[in-house]
């Protein structure tokens, strides 16, 4: 079994919305066994969605548009979260 890992391209002075998520992910996803597939990852991103409208409504989130992007290449799936289209974060099963 798997492991969901991540990396940040701001790993100080992150946003409060992206902590937030960041924090919700690891309680949901901690020790959890998972496979390397594709409905792994998407379910994080349901799951990221979800959290983002929930974020969105306390107004944590107003002045950017975020989203969530699944990607494959060189045969590895990964998850993006972008602020304005410009990735924040990559998660990833491994």
């Amino acid at each position: 079994m798997a492991e969901l890992k991540y990396k940040s391209i701001i790993p100080n002075n992150k946003p409060y919305w992206l902590l937030t998520i960041q924090n919700w992910i690891e309680q949901q996803y901690k020790g959890l066994p998972l496979r390397n597939e594709r409905s792994e990852l998407d379910a994080l991103q349901y799951f990221i969605t979800v959290a983002i409208g929930e974020l969105s409504k306390t107004r944590a989130i107003s002045r950017s548009v975020i989203s969530t992007e699944i990607r494959t290449d060189t045969g590895k799936t990964v998850l993006f979260i972008k602020r304005n289209n410009k990735v924040l974060q990559t998660y990833y099963i491994e």
